[in-house]
């Protein structure tokens, strides 16, 4: 189970990654609805993480620099969305 809930974590990020970047690549300013999508991907990631950790099975899962970067521009898109 725990292994499963991992992997799901890792698809998360990867997905918030390609949101983003679609996110970015678009001609248009991103909108409220393209923040929300992103606020609830990012929530729902904190609720699969929280989750992991709460099992106690396994030892938190290690951070890779992709994770770390993805979670990095998300700080950042999500700031600019809300400037905007």
């Amino acid at each position: 189970m725990a292994a499963t809930r991992r992997s799901m974590i890792v698809r998360m990020f990867r997905l918030m990654d390609k949101v983003m970047d679609q996110m970015e690549q678009s001609v248009t300013v991103a909108t409220e609805k393209d923040a929300d999508l992103l606020g609830k991907l990012v929530t729902t990631l904190g609720k699969l993480i929280d989750i992991d950790k709460a099992s106690g099975k396994l030892s938190a899962p290690r951070q890779t620099k992709e994770m770390l970067d993805i979670r990095d521009q998300l700080v950042r898109r999500i700031a600019e969305l809300k400037r905007n």
